[in-house]
């Protein structure tokens, strides 16, 4: 997230695209790069999240074969 607001910064891209800088191109790269880490995110806590309940399912049949 802090990576997209640097990136997106508008001093880097005046500088960069001189008279042809349009606000609409750092709001477009910034907002990209904020989605893109959102939905890392989302994927690493979804995966999180397979991994808890897969560990739960493993103790309580583990529980039930030592009954």
């Amino acid at each position: 997230m802090i990576f997209s607001r640097l990136f997106g910064s508008g001093t880097l891209w005046k500088e960069v695209m001189n008279d042809d800088y349009h606000h609409i191109y750092k709001t477009i790269i910034q907002e990209g790069l904020e989605l893109f880490g959102y939905v890392f995110l989302f994927i690493g806590s979804f995966h999180q999240l397979r991994e808890v309940q897969s560990k739960v399912a493993n103790k309580a049949q583990m529980k039930l074969i030592a009954v």
